[in-house]
């Protein structure tokens, strides 16, 4: 297993800087998840761990060793790609043997550990088969089994799962965080799907254009997120932002009023903001519960979408003060319509607060108080 340490990691394109001083330390048996929208440098920093990429500036550090010079084969790296890149014409024992026989390896090792790594991965009885005839999963099973075999130090994933379609997404998923228990090996993983990370993080990385927002465990990142992009960006469907006027501020509660005049009593730390000052207020969907009538802490609205998914409804809802239409996440029986006046309630310790910098309030949650 390895530790890895980025140190003021800088990477540029010419006369173009996509990689800003990002430092990061990622601890041994960690699952380490890279995520963001497309074009935010998750894949660039990846490739650079592993060699693939020049570092233009910094130090990055593997068990504490300084590799920047290393080339990927002396790494002791394993990398899945988005794409399978499975030879055609062997089947998958070959396929899962072609590294460690690159390398000389012993027959009797090379049948051990390709055995092992069907075993655990469920290919026992498809290594006679050829690629063409397995399924998307399987074949990205066989690419996962390609790199354990090398039994390396250190995993890199990049968006294994994206060509894999929505049943076989969360099967695989499953199967990597299993493989994950199973090694406790370190794993580096690359994706722009939020919910991939969510589910299969030990720690989290959220970029936005080369730069490292947040890093931090799943669920701490979702309950404080460091400003707004992050919070817009964890949690499905996204949080609701709405513009917001600074009324009352202490250091246990900010109280702000909506465009339609409704006030709202927010647990922050408030002390650092001005009176008058614009804000943003942010709840997520599943924190909105319908009403009869408006109330402080409630949100008015027109819905201008009704979504039923069985299990449960989610309303888009037009209000004053949303920056864009708001979305509840509402019980399957609400008997709701197109173009109803709705009033959403919220609990004063489910609201997120942001400055005019878009930085989040400390949030004062009912564990501390």
């Amino acid at each position: 297993m390895a530790q890895v340490t980025l140190r003021n990691i800088c990477k540029s394109f010419g006369d173009i800087e996509t990689i800003h001083n990002v430092d990061l330390d990622i601890e041994k048996g960690d699952l380490c998840v890279f995520v963001g929208p497309s074009g935010c440098g998750k894949s660039t920093i990846l490739r650079l761990i592993a060699g693939l990429e020049e570092i233009t500036s910094g130090d990055l550090n593997m068990g504490g060793v300084r590799v920047n010079e290393l080339p990927p084969a002396e790494r002791s790296i394993s990398m899945v790609f988005q794409s399978y890149a499975l030879y055609p014409h062997m089947d998958v024992f070959r396929n899962m043997a072609f590294g460690l026989k690159i390398a000389k390896r012993p027959t009797s090792e090379i049948n051990e550990k390709v055995n092992w790594a069907s075993n655990i991965l469920g290919l026992n009885s498809y290594l006679d088969a050829k690629p063409k005839s397995l399924s998307g999963g399987q074949r990205q099973r066989v690419a996962i089994g390609r790199a354990i075999v090398r039994n390396p130090d250190l995993f890199l994933f990049d968006e294994p799962l994206s060509n894999l379609d929505a049943a076989l997404r969360v099967q695989t998923r499953m199967e990597i965080a299993q493989l994950h228990r199973k090694l406790g090996a370190t794993m580096v993983y690359v994706t722009h799907d939020q919910v991939e990370a969510m589910t299969l993080a030990t720690r989290m990385v959220v970029l936005r254009a080369g730069r490292v927002e947040q890093v931090g465990k799943p669920m701490d990142l979702f309950r404080r997120p460091c400003n707004k992009f992050v919070a817009g960006f964890i949690g499905s469907p996204k949080m609701n932002f709405l513009k917001v006027t600074l009324m009352r501020a202490n250091e246990k509660e900010a109280m702000v009023r909506d465009e339609d005049g409704t006030l709202h009593h927010v647990s922050v730390e408030a002390t650092k903001l001005s009176l008058g000052e614009k804000l943003t207020l942010g709840v997520r969907p599943e924190r909105l519960d319908l009403v009869d009538s408006a109330t402080d802490n409630t949100i008015k609205g027109c819905i201008l979408m009704v979504e039923r998914l069985g299990d449960q409804t989610l309303i888009h809802v037009k209000t004053s003060s949303s920056t864009d239409h708001c979305i509840a996440r509402i019980p399957a029986e609400s008997k709701v319509e197109l173009g109803d006046t709705v009033y959403l309630k919220v609990k004063s310790h489910h609201y997120h607060l942001f400055d005019k910098d878009e930085q989040a309030c400390h949030r004062l949650l009912p564990d501390e108080t």
